[in-house]
């Protein structure tokens, strides 16, 4: 798994270029450093096996630097032997824009992209017609995703309505299973905070917890009532 606290005697940045952080061990792709890494995520498929979805550029040196950021990398990490090994396994493109986030909760993976979509993805598939699970036109830039269970809060900015809306994920595919739906259903534009663009969401319980460009942290229970 991904450390949420890499530990304090943590190599320098300069050591860590172009690898994962994972646990107490940097994981290193091969080739260039990326410039810089926009989203992150990750997941556990097994006991032994996890993924890490990536938007730079890590292992693939003949990519347009121009297309980099428009791509999902997906590798898995295998840690069943005491040498951990991380393949990249496929790549995922869809987006028009740059990707700025990444998030993963019952067993999907999301990204979202100035193009104003968020997508939905199952990784693993072989047909490349099957990996994208749905699109969510959002109506804004998404620079920022949470996901908890069937539900997914997008953020961004130039939303006219709000920058902070909550999505239900319901009948939408997951790794293991067909969807019976392609898009979803948006629960709540959540309302009570500036025009300011919005960097990061995080569920807490029943409250959706969001950063903005303002300095800020703004609170709202899942129906949309500013705390």
């Amino acid at each position: 798994r991904v450390a949420r606290h890499p530990p304090t005697d943590r190599p320098a940045d300069s050591d860590v270029a172009g690898g994962i952080v994972l646990e107490d061990r940097v994981l290193r792709a091969g080739g260039p450093p990326p410039a810089r890494t926009h989203g992150l995520a990750a997941g556990t498929l097994s006991e032994t096996l996890s993924f890490v979805a990536v938007t730079s550029h890590i292992s693939f040196p003949d990519q347009p630097a121009v297309l980099r950021h428009r791509a999902i990398t997906v590798l898995t990490v295998d840690t069943s032997q005491q040498q951990i090994t991380m393949t990249a396994v496929r790549r995922l493109q869809a987006h028009h824009q740059a990707i700025y986030a990444l998030a993963t909760a019952n067993d999907r993976l999301a990204s979202g992209s100035d193009d104003h979509t968020v997508k939905l993805w199952n990784p693993f598939a072989q047909d490349p017609a099957a990996q994208l699970l749905a699109t969510i036109n959002t109506g804004a830039k998404v620079w920022a995703l949470a996901m908890s269970g069937d539900l997914l809060v997008s953020g961004g900015a130039g939303n006219a309505v709000s920058n902070v809306n909550v999505w239900s994920l319901r009948g939408i595919g997951t790794f293991h299973a067909a969807g019976s739906v392609r898009s979803a259903v948006r629960l709540a534009s959540l309302r009570g905070m500036p025009e300011q663009g919005v960097r990061s969401l995080a569920f807490d319980g029943d409250r959706v917890v969001a950063g903005a460009d303002d300095g800020r942290l703004y609170v709202w229970h899942h129906d949309g009532l500013p705390l």
